[in-house]
């Protein structure tokens, strides 16, 4: 898997484009209690999340072994209009929300079939420079 793409993709806010792209049809997306199984879920799971809120992950650590990718990312989350009902904790229009979490991705033929989430409370761990990631070997 190119995870610089994956990310870009990620990152463009585009969810309907970046899940068609990257996910398989009958994806299971779970962690942080919001499970998505299939990428009509995931999508709307997104839409969600992602309402009036810009999202921008930024790898510091990802490993591959054959079918499974571990990313470990801080995860910016900038709100453009205000938010008091967003998940991670409310948020004011201009105001950026910054989560710590790990991520296993479980590969089949280039996509993720299954993304498992666990992330820290917000602030946790971040760094606010971002690194860049460490390319598998």
């Amino acid at each position: 898997m190119d995870y610089a793409a994956y990310v870009a993709s990620l990152n463009s806010g585009r969810n309907a484009e970046f899940i068609n792209e990257w996910f398989t049809e009958d994806c299971v997306v779970d962690g942080g209690g919001m499970p998505a199984h299939g990428r009509e879920a995931f999508i709307a799971q997104l839409d969600v999340i992602r309402d009036g809120v810009r999202e921008y992950a930024r790898p510091q650590r990802i490993a591959q072994a054959g079918d499974t990718l571990f990313a470990e990312l801080d995860v910016d989350f900038i709100a453009e209009r205000d938010r008091p009902d967003f998940p991670m904790g409310p948020l004011r229009a201009g105001e950026t929300l910054t989560i710590h979490c790990h991520v296993v991705y479980t590969l089949r033929d280039g996509k993720v079939a299954g993304m498992h989430n666990m992330f820290w409370q917000p602030g946790y761990g971040v760094t606010r420079q971002g690194a860049p990631a460490l390319q598998p070997a």
